[in-house]
């Protein structure tokens, strides 16, 4: 249970910093954007990136709450093992996994606001689109990033465990 906690006091702090970063927005002008544009389009960009970043972040942190309170409740040994549930609690090859995916993620959603930008489509469409992007790159980079890093370890598992078999018969 504390080390559950510990996990989902991590994630609600990493979520109030991205949306710290993302209020601050220096990253208007990594992307090539500021240069470019009037004050007035500045501040369109700024609320879409800050909008849809804010609603992953919000969606992340759910998720990992939801996770929390039901690790909690529950005491099924088939669920503590579901893949979210490990992505989200699980050892310290997972959780960098799952941090690891939210920055790339994070750091990548700029592009798909821009890309969006270009779209002649109502800002929610805009917001709605960026905000779909975003989350299905962190969704595939959880899911590659958890198969690298946790295949190691799932490895030397097996090699442990037909060991012991060799050693028994």
């Amino acid at each position: 249970m504390t080390r559950l906690a510990v996990v989902f006091g991590i994630d609600v702090l990493v979520s109030f910093i991205i949306t710290g970063l993302w209020g601050w927005a220096p990253w208007l002008d990594y992307y090539g954007f500021s240069p470019n544009h009037p004050q007035s389009a500045l501040d369109y960009f700024y609320g879409l990136v800050f909008a849809g970043s804010l609603t992953f972040v919000g969606l992340f942190l759910l998720t990992s709450g939801i996770l929390f309170v039901d690790s909690i409740l529950r005491s099924d040994a088939n669920y503590n093992e579901s893949f979210l549930r490990e992505a989200f609690y699980g050892d310290f090859r997972r959780l960098t996994a799952k941090y690891s995916a939210l920055f790339l993620s994070i750091l990548s959603a700029p592009a798909f606001y821009r890309v969006m930008w270009d779209l002649n489509e109502p800002r929610e469409i805009r917001i709605l689109g960026g905000f779909a992007m975003t989350m299905a790159v962190f969704l595939v980079l959880l899911l590659v990033t958890d198969w690298w890093l946790a295949r190691p370890a799932s490895r030397q598992r097996t090699v442990a465990a037909s060991t012991r078999l060799r050693v028994q018969r």
